[in-house]
């Protein structure tokens, strides 16, 4: 399971990771010695070519996706699978790897996220898994990642006993795959309902009393 789901993490972010120090050290190729020659109160020789304001813009935002790049590779090894299961074992000491990697294993996958009996996995969840029988509410939210995009992203909300809203992009076509699934528990409430909204932030105890009460009653196969 770690194994699977960190090649899966890294993989996911390797492609946006190449791009910011590609697209960061072409710009330090061209520009950075020169800045930095500049900087040193010299007159480098693509200022020839290029003003002085090119050069330090063109470096700084060499030095700009360089330091994305890196920021997205220290926060994903700070929060690695293994850390982050590593963790969650030692705060649950009546749960082994041996049950983690059982429920993974016989889980249903619906892209980068797997929903076994007992958890939910996925690479792109901050705790890496979560415990189904703390989910009261499942529904999903869409976003523009900015005012000018027309592409349009999907995000699997999972509300927990605790108060907590946990958050995954998933694919458009995995949604109601998704909630179907969820149904499947009798104590998780599926679908947006501006009422649950309400109870969830203000009143969640009265949320967890329409169906979550019910959580004994277990999971359905059919």
């Amino acid at each position: 399971m770690i194994k699977k789901l960190a090649i899966k993490k890294w993989t996911n972010i390797a492609l946006f990771v190449l791009i910011c120090l590609g697209m960061g050290g072409g710009f330090l190729w061209r520009y950075g010695e020169a800045a930095l020659v500049a900087l040193s109160g010299r007159t480098p020789m693509l200022a020839r070519k290029e003003s002085l304001s090119n050069i330090y813009i063109g470096s700084g935002i060499g030095v700009f996706f360089v330091v994305i790049a890196i920021i997205i590779i220290v926060r994903n090894l700070n929060l690695s699978v293994h850390k982050q299961v590593d963790r969650y074992l030692t705060a649950h000491s009546e749960v082994t790897l041996e049950q983690l990697d059982s429920d993974f294993g016989s889980a249903e996958r619906f892209g980068n996220v797997w929903i076994g009996r007992c958890w939910t996995f996925s690479y792109d969840l901050d705790r890496i898994l979560l415990e189904n029988d703390q989910i009261v509410w499942v529904f999903t939210e869409s976003y523009r990642p900015s005012a000018r995009s027309s592409t349009v992203n999907y995000n699997l909300c999972l509300g927990l006993a605790d108060g907590k809203m946990e958050k995954v992009k998933v694919s458009e076509e995995k949604l109601a795959k998704i909630q179907e699934w969820y149904k499947k528990y009798p104590h998780i409430l599926v679908g947006y309902n501006s009422e649950y909204e309400q109870m969830f932030n203000n009143d969640i105890n009265a949320l967890m009393d329409i169906k979550y009460r019910q959580k004994a009653e277990g999971f359905s196969e059919t």
